[in-house]
């Protein structure tokens, strides 16, 4: 399901995993739990190391730069609209940034 089908669909996916007690909202406890499981599994080993409180930094950390901060859950509808939000701003620094490498260029060739 996370190699094929549409971004949506996976999107979903990967919602309802995070989203342990099944209410439709990831809680802030549900992505701690979550980070600090696969965590787990990497092993005491990993690179860099991981301390007692690394998950739950990991997880503000996704609420903070997801301008959900102000909140300690979110809907999948929150999720798919600033995913749409980030994509369309990605997209938008993506063409600004390629236009001015082909002003600046055009400037030096020609």
């Amino acid at each position: 399901m996370l190699t094929r089908g549409p971004t949506e669909d996976k999107l979903r996916w990967t919602f309802r995993l995070y989203d342990i007690d099944g209410d439709g909202r990831i809680e802030r406890r549900e992505m701690r739990e979550i980070i600090a499981s696969v965590y787990l599994m990497l092993g005491k080993h990993t690179e860099p190391s991981v301390e007692q409180d690394t998950p739950s930094q990991h997880a503000d950390k996704v609420f903070e730069v997801s301008a959900l901060s102000r909140t300690d859950r979110f809907s999948i509808d929150k999720l798919l609209q600033m995913i749409e939000i980030y994509d369309s701003f990605i997209y938008k620094i993506s063409i600004d940034i390629f236009t001015r490498s082909v002003a600046e260029y055009s400037l030096h060739v020609g």
